[in-house]
């Protein structure tokens, strides 16, 4: 007697399997499309970042049927709980790349000693910030950012081998986005946000 034949591969099933994928892609690039709108203003980097992650995993999974009211709902909330934290972590972004750039161009043995303290500073930087993303992500609505910043050091302390990798990602992404700045456009938050949840899965399942 013949078995009845899965309608797996039939052209509806792969249809509908192409359509989830388009609009899986289309709500993750509408979350980078609303963070540059609403980073135009300093103070909104950092809670569009965090607005990005928060929304990712629904966007992700197709939870949300309205990705783009979910995403100004978590920008509200991170607005009013981290903008004063987003505007210090942006003042301190350009005085490091200032003294970067300036260690860089100083003769040596000074540059080295100079690049030798900053380089670390700017990787440790870098790492929190994913593990900061990574424990807003799934933060409760009364967390600030004192008590997100102490998880993030935990996290990054419990995770250093995928922390480094954040590092280097990230790193690779900046050296091309000074060869192609158009880049900007696609991955500024997304880039960020993919490695903050990388980051924070084993956290999330364990």
């Amino acid at each position: 007697m013949a078995e009845p034949r899965s309608n797996a591969g039939t052209p509806a099933r792969r249809g509908e399997t192409a359509f989830s994928v388009l609009s899986t892609v289309g709500d993750v690039l509408l979350l980078q499309v609303l963070f540059l709108l609403t980073s135009v203003g300093v103070i909104t980097i950092i809670p569009g970042a965090i607005a990005v992650q928060r929304a990712l995993p629904e966007a992700l999974g197709q939870e949300h049927p309205a990705i783009a009211r979910l995403y100004w709902r978590h920008l509200r909330w991170a607005v009013r709980r981290f903008w004063l934290f987003g505007l210090g972590v942006c003042v301190f972004t350009v005085m490091l790349v200032i003294g970067l750039l300036f260690w860089a161009s100083a003769g040596d043995p000074m540059r080295l000693i100079g690049l030798g303290v900053l380089v670390p500073v700017a990787g440790l930087l870098v790492a929190l910030y994913l593990g900061f993303l990574a424990v807003a992500m799934t933060s409760a609505e009364e967390t600030g950012p004192r008590r997100v910043g102490r998880e993030a050091w935990l996290l990054v302390q419990r995770r250093p081998l995928p922390a480094a990798a954040g590092i280097l990602a990230l790193a690779t992404w900046f050296l091309l986005l000074a060869r192609l700045p158009t880049l900007v456009l696609v991955g500024t938050a997304l880039v960020p946000a993919f490695l903050a949840w990388w980051l924070a899965r084993p956290t999330k399942e364990s």
